[in-house]
Parts: structure tokens; sequence; C-alpha cells
């Protein structure tokens, strides 16, 4: 069942899109010109979407070697099963400042701005990566409507490790470049407020060692494992072992 953020989002695209429908026949050679020019190369795949129809019309097999996923999982529906739950309202904060954005542009200038933002995706190893989004309206009628969307979806997970998402507007054919013009943090980075010591007890925690198998690791007696643990947990209000360690990765800690 979708929650109301995904409704919101995609009814942000069906504005753009004006609730009108891709009116060209496209062919993939057509696209390769623009994929090869706009997008970094690297691991990534690329689809083209129909905004009002919220219909992936196209992914490219690229999709395999990048996510995991085969091209037929990759609909509408699974894709945001697939998102960061977090992530998801930053998303909605960029695609409804994105459509404000296309009504200040004259139409013939829409499609010659790329939008970019990250957002983390899960892979079909159930891990979460960082995955750079890039976007290009392909076909826009003659009233700014967005038909048909070009985008392009890449593996940065070793080049951003922060979970800070900022939109840009790229500008193509000499027009301007928007960059970082709105940020959002989907969980606000919290100051690390333990010890060495305590870093290298909650990375064992977090790895299900015992306080007997952490005391044997760390050259340590298990009351002092056991005094270490019961300290993380005032410090951060956790109420929980395993609050701890989620909090503790969440915020880069461990």
């Amino acid at each position: 069942m979708k929650s109301e953020t995904f409704y919101l989002i995609e009814q942000s695209w069906k504005e753009a899109a004006q609730n009108k429908s891709p009116k060209n026949v496209f062919t993939e050679s057509q696209l390769m010109h623009q994929v090869m020019g706009l997008f970094s190369a690297g691991s990534f795949f690329y689809t083209v979407f129909s905004p009002n129809e919220l219909d992936v019309e196209f992914c490219s097999p690229s999709v395999k070697s990048c996510l995991g996923y085969t091209v037929e999982e990759i609909q509408t529906a699974f894709f945001w099963s697939c998102i960061h739950p977090n992530d998801l309202m930053g998303i909605l904060a960029f695609e409804k400042e994105k459509s404000l954005f296309y009504k200040t542009l004259p139409t013939n200038k829409i499609a010659k701005y790329k939008i970019r933002y990250s957002f983390r995706m899960k892979n079909s190893a159930g891990k979460f990566i960082r995955i750079l989004y890039q976007s290009l309206p392909i076909e826009v009628d003659s009233q700014g409507a967005v038909l048909r969307v070009l985008a392009a979806f890449t593996d940065i997970n070793h080049l951003k490790k922060d979970e800070i998402m900022n939109l840009s507007y790229i500008g193509l054919m000499g027009e301007s470049d928007f960059i970082n013009v709105k940020e959002y943090s989907p969980n606000p980075i919290e100051k690390n407020p333990f010890s060495k010591r305590e870093i290298e007890v909650l990375n064992l925690i977090s790895r299900s060692f015992s306080n007997g198998e952490i005391a044997d690791q760390l050259n340590i007696s298990s009351v002092t494992v056991s005094n270490h643990r019961k300290k993380m947990l005032r410090k951060t209000k956790a109420g929980s072992t395993l609050n701890l360690v989620l909090r503790a990765r969440d915020n880069g800690w461990i």
C-alpha cells in the first residue's frame, strides 16, 4: 500500500506533466547520445519515465550490475519500496521545488535543465547505498507540460557517506547552474559522545559479541564491559542495546 508521501510525490510529477500523456514514440538508440553526454560513467542505469502515467517505459539492463535487480522489477511501486524511508520527505520537498522551478522557465528552456540530488536505495543484497539521481525532461509540450523524463541512477556510495541531501539544477547548452538550492537532512548528525574505548566496545556489541567475548577481545574484565554498556545507554538514553547500535550506525559513530 502506498504511503501518503508516495502519493504526494507522484502528484508533484503529475503537476509537472499537467496531466498529459507523452505524444512521441522514442527508441533506445535515440537516447544514447543524451545519456552519454549527461551522465557520468560508472555503475549506473537509466530509465525513461512518463510522469502522468507514473509509468517506467524503459529501464536499461545495467540496473542488474548497479543494484542487482532485473529490468522487469523496476516499476514505480517496487522502486518506492527500495528507497530509504527517511529520505522520502526529502524527495517530496525536492520534487515540489522542481515543479515550481519549471514554472519560472520559458517553455523552450525546461528541457535545458538537469535535476540532480541523491538518496539511499536498497540493493538486492538488502544494503542501502547512496544513489545520485539525475533527470532531464526529454518531451515537453508547448504549454510546458513535462511528458517524458530521462533519468540516470549512479552508485556514488564510495564518494558520499553523509546523509545530507542537496538539490541542484544543472544548466545545459549555455544555461546557468543553480547548485545546492535546497538542502534536506533526514537524520541530523549528532556529535559522538563516546570515548575511544566505548567505541571499541560498541563495535563488538554491534557484531553480537557477549560481554565475556568482548572482555577477552579487549583484555578487560566483563564487569568493565558491562559498565561501558550501561554508561553508553545512559549517555544516549537509547533504551536498549539494539537502539544504541542503530543510533550509532545512523550517525556514523561505528
